[in-house]
């Protein structure tokens, strides 16, 4: 087996733990997960999970009293445009793996915390 393959079968069950996890934690809004056919999530699920992501995002970024448009340039965008839609989730925008790992190296924290519930402890990071 190769290390890709290593990793992607990592990567995999980290994933598949995560995702149970929130199934137990926000029950009824992850209910037609179907975990014995893999892992299956309508829109309303993934809607939720990068609305979850956005927030923490916009606390982390609060917490180191950084504005979304310094957020935006250090990430390489020229406005505050895709931070502040990412953030709510308006029209359908949400960040990419790519973008949290920036955003977690400008803010120097583990980019696992903005998979976390809402009430991760940011002054322990």
């Amino acid at each position: 087996m190769s290390v890709s393959e290593s990793f992607g079968m990592f990567a995999s069950k980290r994933c598949s733990i995560y995702l149970r996890r929130l199934h137990l934690k926000f029950g009824n809004k992850c209910k037609n997960i179907n975990f014995d056919n893999g892992l299956l999530l309508d829109n309303t699920q993934l809607k939720n999970i990068y609305l979850i992501i956005g927030k923490n995002v916009s606390n982390a970024r609060k917490k180191h009293r950084m504005s979304q448009l310094d957020l935006a340039l250090s990430i390489g965008h020229k406005s505050a445009t895709v931070i502040s839609k990412a953030e709510i989730g308006r029209e359908g925008k949400h960040f990419n793996i790519d973008q949290l790992y920036k955003i977690a190296c400008v803010l120097d924290m583990p980019i696992e915390y903005f998979f976390t519930e809402l009430t991760y402890d940011l002054d322990n990071i």
